[in-house]
């Protein structure tokens, strides 16, 4: 499962990555460019699903699974440490974009008015927060010399990580879907004095475009409370 669920994150993030890189419109717009940021994100923990799974079918179809690593030799597999920091950077990239969801329809004159800077403030925080964090997987392996199976599961090999990742990854996933809720009533409140509106401004017309983009991401959105935080908190990805 893990390859088929790998190789399809990757072919669906190819695609979100290139229709924003190939259309001018799309990518020197701020919002697109952090949907873009968590598609990489998305992208790599996709990569890194594909070749974990490709490497555990290999281990189990050649009857090593009884064969053994350290803890440090499963953290040097190249899917192990990309995990570690796509698991953080996917979820807080889903928190960032609802963040930006929330500023866009509070401010949305000053939100059309920030240059570049707002978006690599966006981008990178989540991405070196997520590095960060992903050193803390290597803290146990380093100091402890045991024993475990060479499929190399992620519960066994570094065990408080896993919980540390588990319920921080799956607490900002269920906070950005959470945030939707003030966001929607708003957007709701917005709509109505609009519907009343004799003669529409080019304020509006942003205000409505932003409401609209909002609107469609809190949609796609939902669907990460049920197939992303949940699981993630029951311990349903244990990779």
């Amino acid at each position: 499962s893990y390859v088929t669920f790998g190789f399809g994150s990757v072919v669906c993030n190819c695609i979100v990555i290139s229709a924003v890189l190939c259309s001018r419109q799309l990518r020197t717009r701020q919002v697109f460019q952090i949907i873009s940021a968590l598609a990489m994100a998305d992208f790599v923990e996709g990569f890194s699903t594909f070749v974990g799974g490709l490497y555990r079918l290999c281990i189990i179809s050649l009857g090593m699974v009884e064969k053994q690593f350290t803890p440090f030799q499963c953290m040097l597999l190249p899917h192990s440490f990309l995990w570690r920091w796509s698991d953080f950077a996917t979820s807080f990239m889903l928190l960032v974009l609802s963040l930006d969801r929330f500023i866009s329809i509070l401010l949305p004159i000053q939100y059309v008015t920030w240059g570049p800077a707002y978006a690599v403030i966006m981008i990178f925080t989540p991405y070196c927060l997520s590095l960060l964090a992903s050193f803390f997987a290597w803290l146990y392996p380093m100091r402890v010399d045991a024993r475990l199976s060479m499929l190399c599961m992620t519960s066994y090999f570094s065990p408080v990580f896993y919980q540390f990742s588990k319920y921080s990854t799956s607490a900002a996933s269920a906070l950005s879907v959470f945030i939707y809720i003030p966001l929607l009533c708003i957007l709701r409140k917005q709509l109505r004095l609009m519907e009343h509106t004799i003669c529409v401004t080019q304020v509006d017309q942003r205000r409505r475009a932003q409401l609209r983009m909002t609107a469609t991401i809190a949609f796609s959105s939902c669907s990460t409370l049920f197939f992303d935080a949940i699981p993630r908190a029951v311990g349903v990805y244990g990779w």
